[in-house]
């Protein structure tokens, strides 16, 4: 791999970043290479790929009260998401978590125009979402019984339907809106008919 790809998973990358805008840009770095990598299996994965995601996911970075690096670290998650499936590289409560600032983060389409500045990058997490399936696994959490899994649902759900404009169409926001719904919608039925059948 190009040493300067590598580089960029090096824990002292994100880890050693004092200054905000340091730190800003380098999570920009990231997440464009991240954009470009094709879904690959661990072996496959550059090496320290999990200890990133850690760091991207701890409260320095998205729990970060900057809203720029914030969304730039959620941009990443979904891509790691990606990248990764079908495997995890968070564990159940971590999802939990990193739902909630997703949820946040769709909130902020029912005020921001979705083709400038961060509505661009709020709009990549939901095309994400809705593309690669990610926005199923708070519902199939919730039905395994997970702490907060449940209200993630809802906050998706809630967060979906007040943003969604006449003026949205042309960007395509409300087709990954109706996407995200099917999908969550599909999930929810399955597994309430997987408890139904379990039940006999």
């Amino acid at each position: 791999m190009d040493p300067s790809v590598s580089k960029m998973f090096e824990p002292a990358f994100l880890g050693k970043v004092n200054k905000k805008g340091e730190l800003i840009s380098r999570l920009e770095e990231l997440h464009i290479l991240l954009r470009d990598m094709p879904q690959l299996d661990a072996a496959e994965r550059p090496a320290n790929f999990s200890k990133t995601a850690a760091q991207l996911i701890s409260p320095r970075i998205m729990g970060n009260a900057d809203k720029d690096l914030k969304l730039l670290a959620c941009c990443c998650v979904v891509d790691m998401f990606r990248i990764s499936a079908p495997d995890l590289l968070f564990s159940d409560e971590e999802c939990v978590s990193i739902f909630e600032i997703f949820v946040l983060q769709l909130r902020s389409l029912a005020t921001c125009e979705p083709s400038t500045g961060n509505g661009i990058k709020v709009m990549y997490i939901l095309q994400s979402l809705a593309t690669v399936n990610t926005c199923v696994l708070p519902v199939i959490l919730a039905s395994s019984g997970v702490a907060g899994a449940s209200e993630v649902v809802l906050g998706m759900f809630h967060a979906l339907i007040s943003s969604i404009h006449a003026d949205h169409d042309e960007e395509g926001t409300n087709i990954c809106h109706v996407s995200v719904f099917t999908n969550i919608l599909n999930s929810f039925i399955s597994a309430l008919i997987g408890r139904f059948k379990c039940a006999f």
